[in-house]
């Protein structure tokens, strides 16, 4: 199993989520060939700091996955347009 990190930014004036909102949404968004195993956030000062745990094979298909996942949600979730994904 491999971990993620990934900050999730909102754009300002976007409505505050809670850690386990955006959870729920990553949950959502993600597919079982996606191989997401669990996911823990927490609010930081900057958005909401993820990690995500995969089954993949190499670190940059997990990234890669991750940031799949993301886009997703940003993309289909209204609360979450206009929000930003970074991954170190």
């Amino acid at each position: 199993m491999l971990t993620t990190t990934v900050r999730l930014v909102p754009p300002r004036g976007a409505p505050g989520l809670s850690p386990a909102e955006v959870v729920d949404l990553l949950w959502l968004h993600a597919a079982p060939p996606d191989g997401v195993e669990h996911i823990h956030a927490r609010a930081g000062p900057a958005g909401i700091d993820v990690v995500v745990f995969t089954v993949a094979s190499g670190q940059d298909i997990a990234d890669v996955i991750v940031a799949a996942v993301c886009g997703r949600a940003i993309r289909s979730a209204p609360v979450l347009s206009g929000w930003t994904a970074f991954i170190p």
